[in-house]
């Protein structure tokens, strides 16, 4: 019996979403309260409530609200073992002209980041801009993300240690993001390339060294998807724009997707049993093929080998399934 689960919300509201716990319990998210609020954070997710957003700790059966940096609005997006929270929020009322998202609809204040510990939020900093996003935290308490530079035209990726805020830099692109710190502070993320803005490539961040993963091609990088819908998406890294691809059949939902080495992209329908190809550049689905575990199979994890091989489990078969597709 769990009578203190799911969380309540704060403030009356009707909506919370839980993003993190840790082994000692302590479950972290955000919450809407009854205030309107048209720069919600928590229509950053892509769901239309327009109503204030607050950053929330839980632990047996009591929800504490964690406050702001200043501004209305703050939502947690993770805890470690020790018990430290991270998470976003606005600094004051003033708007950001980079921290929306305007296909969600959803305009933004001035953002900065945060680290909650000990019953104390701190201001992680800033590289001057309007707008900075934490994206993950590690046992060590390394904060990682990215910051808007002054003039909002540039982003870096930085990592915060023990109150210092670090810029991890680029090989000479305008933009990047640190993405997942592991446990010796190792850091990767992505990073525009120094003469085509338009291409990201995987970078690891060690030792004080920048390596650039690579891709497949030269001028090749990862296309990320839409969970939920329909749809896949692609960023524009030089303006953050997000340009989506409606796939024909409305009940497809993508799950994983793989990069080919001819640069189209594989990708697994999670709800109807496909496997699906797709070609970015032309912006069309290429071919669909039923999963042989059938509608039910639930096609999820996916990858591709160098010589094109397309790898992909079936969740939804009992025991799973490991397929192999060869596009030959």
């Amino acid at each position: 019996d769990c009578p203190n689960w799911p969380p309540p919300t704060l403030g009356g509201g009707y909506n919370s979403l839980a993003r993190g716990v840790n082994s000692n319990g302590v479950v972290v998210g955000l919450s809407t309260t009854l205030v309107s609020d048209s720069n919600a954070m928590i229509m950053s997710f892509g769901l239309p409530y327009a109503f204030q957003t607050r950053a929330f700790r839980w632990k047996n059966g009591y929800i504490r609200d964690l406050g702001t940096l200043g501004g209305p609005d703050a939502m947690v997006l993770g805890v470690n073992e020790s018990g430290q929270i991270f998470g976003n929020s606005y600094t004051n009322f003033d708007s950001s002209p980079v921290c929306g998202v305007p296909d969600f609809g959803f305009d933004a204040l001035m953002t900065g980041a945060f680290l909650w510990q000990n019953g104390k939020m701190t201001n992680l900093g800033s590289f001057g801009g309007t707008c900075t996003n934490a994206i993950a935290l590690n046992n060590r308490g390394q904060v990682v993300g990215y910051s808007f530079l002054a003039g909002d035209a540039v982003f870096h990726p930085f990592r915060w240690e023990r109150g210092k805020f670090v810029d991890l830099g680029t090989l000479g692109g305008k933009q990047g993001v640190a993405q997942h710190p592991n446990e010796v502070g190792d850091i990767v993320g992505w990073q525009s390339l120094a003469g085509n803005e338009n291409v990201i490539h995987a970078t690891l961040w060690s030792h004080g060294q920048i390596t650039d993963l690579g891709a497949f091609e030269p001028d090749q990088c990862s296309v990320p998807f839409a969970i939920g819908t329909n749809k896949l998406a692609s960023i524009d890294p030089s303006t953050m724009k997000v340009r989506e691809y409606t796939l024909p059949e409305a009940g497809a939902r993508p799950r994983r997707i793989a990069l080919a080495p001819d640069g189209t992209i594989y990708y697994t329908d999670f709800a109807r049993g496909y496997l699906g190809h797709f070609d970015p550049l032309g912006g069309k689905l290429l071919k669909e093929w039923l999963s042989p575990g059938g509608s039910e199979s639930e096609p999820y994890g996916i990858a591709i080998t160098n010589e094109g091989e397309v790898w992909y489990s079936e969740s939804g078969v009992k025991p799973n399934t490991l397929v192999r597709f060869d596009p030959k």
